[in-house]
């Protein structure tokens, strides 16, 4: 018994020594799960950070799978969690056989051999944020008093490494947003100049590699002074936010879509030659041009020029010849009479 108690304290030590170590999140979570496992013997030990408005789990760490990845779970299918998180106290299941709260799932846990679980609320500034999910399929004995309560000690010092892995979450949410806006025209929602030329020299860098084909198009609204000057800014605006989502529509998933400057769209077209790209490109001039606007009035249609270059092409050795070509194209497109697609 002493011996056990020790083994217990050492276990609680090491995770508290962690949590306030430099370890990531990650492996603190694990080192959670893994010593809880080899002290209790569970089949099944998880760290879920629980989404309340969307009733789902995201399983963090899981013994059975070190590199498990972030993986989300329908709390609908666990009315042993929901039960946790809605009461905030420890829902212990000596026999899943007979506990009527597992009722619904009944059949599912005795198929895969699940007897016991115990489901303890992590909280963290007095709300229970995830929940430590132990299950055994242990024939001779359930969950001992032991062991509740050395659980419930490691389920509270989890708090501060959950919290950890939830603030870690919001920061890269907002990271990401933040990423996302930086590279994203606000009026069109695609891509801006800046990394429209960031994407173009890294596609022109792969294909030079790979020795595949590379397609650029410029795009150019038509008179669109005109637009502004007849319908207003305000009406500009909807043209320009109208062709965006049309240009969208047109290309493939895997092109990159971008506002290059005022009334200017560029395509980046991985993968694709000279008449391919054309094709594409009469299909947007095509489609814009059958559009109609309520902004305008149901008899204004808005026609696009546009110019088309590829790569390989003999005078074309690098990323700024591809523009240079593309531009020369779309100017010619606008000389010959607009409404028209030029290849050069």
């Amino acid at each position: 018994m002493a011996n056990s108690k020790i083994e217990d304290l050492e276990t609680i030590l090491e995770i508290n020594k962690a949590i306030f170590s430099t370890m990531e999140t990650k492996e603190i979570l694990y080192l959670i799960v893994k010593k809880i496992s080899e002290i209790m013997q569970v089949t099944r030990c998880s760290i879920i950070l629980i989404d309340r408005k969307m009733n789902i789990g995201h399983v963090l760490s899981t013994y059975e799978d070190p590199d498990l990845g972030t993986l989300s779970i329908d709390l609908k299918k666990y009315p042993e969690i929901t039960r946790a998180m809605e009461d905030e106290k420890t829902v212990l299941i000596q026999d899943v056989g007979a506990d009527p709260i597992v009722k619904e799932v009944r059949d599912n846990l005795i198929s895969i051999g699940i007897r016991s679980i115990m489901v303890i609320p992590i909280h963290y500034s007095e709300k229970a944020i995830g929940a430590l999910y132990l299950r055994t399929s242990r024939k001779e004995k359930r969950f001992s008093e032991k062991e509740f309560k050395v659980s419930q000690v490691i389920a509270s010092m989890a708090a501060v490494a959950l919290n950890n892995a939830r603030l870690f979450n919001i920061i890269k949410e907002e990271k990401d947003l933040l990423e996302k806006m930086a590279v994203t025209d606000d009026m069109t929602r695609l891509y801006n100049h800046r990394f429209f030329v960031r994407r173009l020299k890294e596609e022109f860098k792969r294909v030079e590699r790979h020795g595949t084909n590379l397609a650029c198009i410029m795009i150019d609204i038509d008179n669109f002074k005109n637009v502004n000057d007849t319908y207003g800014h305000q009406a500009g605006d909807v043209v320009l936010q109208e062709i965006a989502r049309i240009i969208k529509r047109c290309v493939r998933e895997t092109d990159v879509v971008a506002r290059y400057g005022g009334e200017e769209f560029a395509v980046i077209l991985p993968h694709t030659g000279n008449e391919d790209a054309v094709n594409l490109a009469n299909r947007i001039r095509n489609a814009i041009k059958k559009k109609r606007l309520d902004s305008l009035g149901p008899d204004v249609s808005i026609t696009v020029s546009i110019g088309v270059s590829t790569y390989p092409h003999p005078e074309v050795n690098n990323m700024d010849d591809l523009i240079r070509r593309v531009d020369d194209g779309l100017y010619q497109a606008k000389s010959q009479g607009k409404d028209v697609v030029i290849s050069l």
